[in-house]
């Protein structure tokens, strides 16, 4: 895979605000795929807003990318492209698709050493002949406490929901995160 993206960014020091714009485009090339390739493109825009212990963080993304299946047996007439693997025994099915993103995060620092934060996010993926359309939610809420440098706990708890169109189906999870973080850099002389 090879591509090429530019991205344009404003972040200084001591200023409230920062915006990052990126654009990107790929090549994949899979030669054991028997020549299977495609290109994908994407773009994210975000802003970051600093008052006092509070940052948000909004963020929008858009792509098309094609988006590769795998099937053992003839699956009958199909709107998407097949194409038939003799080196894997297996038909790969190629749907093109377009995705778009929203999200925002909230961090809240309580104190020198404590923070909350929470986060929630959307995505749509809308593949070709609008089979198998997915929307996704997430919410997710976490504390942290740090106690050193590179050492800190915390503990959150996440919500998502996956919500396919074709045939209409809803999954969900809840996750919970209890854990240690340890964040130390390797020096440049190990």
């Amino acid at each position: 895979s090879s591509g090429v993206g530019i991205a344009v960014a404003y972040d200084r020091p001591g200023d409230r605000l920062s915006l990052v714009a990126d654009a990107r485009t790929d090549a994949v090339y899979l030669p054991s795929l028997d020549d299977l390739s495609g290109m994908s493109h994407a773009g994210t825009v975000a802003v970051t807003m600093r008052r006092g212990r509070l940052a948000v963080e909004l963020s929008q993304a858009a792509g098309k990318t094609p988006f590769y299946s795998f099937s053992f047996a003839p699956t009958g007439p199909q709107a998407e492209e097949v194409l038939p693997n003799p080196l894997l025994g297996l038909d790969v099915i190629r749907r093109d698709s377009s995705y778009y993103r929203s999200q925002a995060n909230v961090t809240q620092q309580l104190t020198t050493r404590t923070s909350i934060s929470g986060s929630v996010a959307w995505r749509r993926s809308d593949y070709a002949e609008g089979q198998n359309d997915i929307t996704h939610r997430s919410a997710s809420l976490r504390l942290s406490r740090n106690f050193s440098r590179y050492l800190s706990i915390g503990a959150g708890y996440g919500h998502q929901e996956g919500r396919y169109s074709n045939p209409a189906q809803v999954f969900t999870t809840h996750d919970i995160n209890i854990g240690a973080d340890y964040d130390r850099p390797l020096s440049r002389s190990r």
